[in-house]
Formats: C-alpha cells, structure tokens, sequence
C-alpha cells in the first residue's frame, strides 16, 4: 500500500508513476525517441533505493540519492518529482559524471539553495553555473 510521506501532499497533485513507467519516460529524448544509453529498472532502484557493494572484500553501502515522496516495500512508485530529478541524474550520466560525484553535486546544491530537493528549484540553472 503506497504511503504519502508528506501528509499534507496530495497524490493527485504529485502523480503516481511506476517503475517501468518512469525508465521510458526518464529514457526518452525529443531528437532521438528512446535513448541508446537508456537507464535500466536495476539502475533505477539502485539510485532510487540504495544499494550494498564490496570493495577489497569489505562491505559498503550506498545510499538513494534521494528520499522519494512515496513509501512502497513492494514496488518502485514515483511522483512527478522524483520522475524530474531522474531526468537531471541521467543528463548528468549522459555526459560522463560519476554517481558519486552527481550525489556530492546533489549534496552542495542542496545547501547553497537551501532545499534536499535542488534540482527541482526555479533557480537550479543558477545554481548548476557553480558547478559547470
């Protein structure tokens, strides 16, 4: 059952998008149709639901990105914003960036505008000149 983290949000005003749903439309370019360098479903939760790894055998994990705005056990649900700020996390995999450095990025843009949620600020094209 999807739980609305926010309860002062309201699902229809957020949309509801399921994971196979959100890697079309997170893949999908105006100039090309789908795009070559798609995301995959197993991308996608790792981004979205953190993931374990292992380096020189000791045992590490790395975080979501981000805290989405529905709770589901069960299944990936997305809202209208998480589904914008994947587009932004693959433009920035599209050109070459590192996840670890788009999470530092994510990290700092946060505390300059003042919001967990930078990308979907008005004034992120400001704050991305920093970067870039």
């Amino acid at each position: 059952m999807r739980k609305i983290e926010d309860s002062k949000s309201d699902v229809l005003g957020r949309g509801v998008y399921s994971a196979a749903e959100s890697i079309r439309l997170v893949n999908f370019s105006l100039e090309t149709g789908l795009s070559l360098n798609g995301i995959s479903g197993r991308t996608l939760a790792r981004w979205l639901r953190g993931y374990n790894f292992e380096v020189d055998g000791e045992a590490r994990y790395s975080p979501p990105l981000w805290k989405l705005d529905y709770v589901n056990d069960e299944a990936l649900e997305l809202s209208f914003r998480d589904l914008i700020e994947l587009k932004f996390v693959k433009a920035f995999r599209d050109i070459g960036l590192s996840l670890p450095t788009i999470r530092q990025c994510l990290l700092r843009a946060a505390d300059i505008v003042g919001d967990a949620r930078p990308f979907l600020r008005r004034n992120f094209d400001l704050t991305a000149r920093l970067f870039f």
